[in-house]
């Protein structure tokens, strides 16, 4: 069973993802907090020729940093229309972008970038060459490049002309704004979540749905009839328990595992995160693990059990960049290339691109992992923010 659970307070938006009672991801979306691929109309306080790039205001405490290569026409009026890449963090500033990301349910169209036609590389086989005849058939504006996402394997050309037009018409509203030169203005739009919402329980496969707020169980069941999700609309319930959900479901210990440092296995052995300013160190101890015969057949067990929950760790907290992974020291070189075999097998299967090295003589391995939602730092945002959770 793969059941997808919604906790809608006030702005929060917390999602389950929940295989057979095992919490597999978690996400944390507000509406205030979360900041990145918003559009905003800006206005240009500077031009810095030293840094390659220009300094804009669209109303938030932080000017935007946009670089030069990420402006499409070089005669910029002041007036401009701009979307954050990175968020502000510490003392750094957002990272902004003129090419224009919509994301649609099946696809997403880039303003400013009509060059780009491409497909997910996740589609294979005879979805991806039908895939590669709807691109060719689609109608967009001829400023717009297209990206089909994996939502899109099994979709019609009339299903995904629906979500093209979808964020064509939603284009014309921002632009109509732009017009009345009114900056700097936050664009806002509140169908995003949603989007994402459905995106995910498309490409999770999900049985089922539950969400605990009737006002936004109504929203999401809208733009499902706008899609012509039937299959969808059959699996989403409202909740009317008056417990928590997430208590009700038994997944709040497993949530709050995102913000322990020492995460234990099943064998009595732990793994440590621990975080630093330039990469992510875990390191793995076999504490009370004991019931192998020997050290070598020990180090191997231990750090084979912790790779499946080392990965489940990198997608919960959606850690990204560098990550150190210090095993166990394994003498035989045959156990050390089994672990790196399990580690890239168990990592084909994860939405965020993940490059894995090879282990060091000193037991370590390096990885690189792309972060797609910024999902722990938006938690951990909303906990300092109310000093608890749940």
């Amino acid at each position: 069973m793969r059941r997808m659970l919604i906790n809608v307070v006030k702005k929060n938006i917390e999602i389950a993802i929940v295989y057979n009672k095992n919490l597999y991801n978690f996400f944390v979306k507000n509406l205030d907090i979360n900041k990145k691929n918003n559009i905003y109309i800006g206005k240009i306080k500077s031009i810095e020729n030293s840094l390659n790039a220009i300094f804009i205001d669209y109303g938030e405490n932080k000017y935007g940093f946009l670089p030069f290569k990420n402006i499409f026409n070089k005669n910029l009026k002041k007036n401009i229309l701009i979307q954050i890449l990175k968020e502000e963090y510490q003392n750094k500033c957002s990272l902004v972008t003129t090419f224009i990301k919509f994301f649609g349910l099946y696809s997403i169209l880039i303003l400013n970038k009509p060059n780009i036609k491409k497909i997910s590389k996740k589609i294979v086989g005879k979805y991806r060459k039908n895939l590669k005849k709807i691109l060719l058939k689609l109608k967009i504006p001829i400023n717009m490049g297209i990206i089909l996402r994996t939502s899109a394997q099994k979709k019609t050309i009339n299903d995904i002309q629906l979500d093209c037009d979808f964020q064509i018409k939603n284009l014309k509203i921002i632009k109509k704004k732009k017009k009345k030169k009114i900056s700097p203005i936050k664009i806002n739009n509140s169908k995003n979540i949603i989007l994402f919402i459905i995106r995910n329980i498309i490409i999770y496969n999900i049985n089922e749905i539950i969400i605990n707020n009737k006002l936004f169980f109504n929203k999401i069941k809208k733009l499902l009839f706008f899609f012509k999700e039937k299959k969808i609309l059959k699996k989403i319930k409202i909740f009317k328990n008056n417990i928590k959900i997430f208590n009700f479901y038994k997944i709040n210990s497993q949530i709050l595992n995102i913000f322990k440092r020492k995460i234990f296995l099943s064998s009595g052995a732990f793994f440590t995160i621990d975080y630093t300013e330039a990469l992510t160190v875990i390191d793995i101890n076999s504490c009370h693990s004991n019931k192998w015969k020997n050290l070598e057949e020990t180090a191997f067990n231990t750090n084979f059990e912790s790779i499946f929950e080392i990965i489940k760790q990198l997608r919960i907290r959606d850690l990204g960049g560098i990550i150190i992974i210090d095993f166990i020291n394994m003498s035989n070189k045959k156990n050390k290339k089994k672990i790196e075999n399990y580690f890239k097998k168990l990592s084909r299967n994860e939405f965020s691109k993940i490059k894995i090295g090879k282990i060091s003589k000193f037991g370590l391995l390096e990885i690189s992992r792309q972060k797609l939602y910024n999902n722990f730092l938006n938690i951990k945002k909303i906990c300092n923010k109310c000093n608890k959770f749940y």
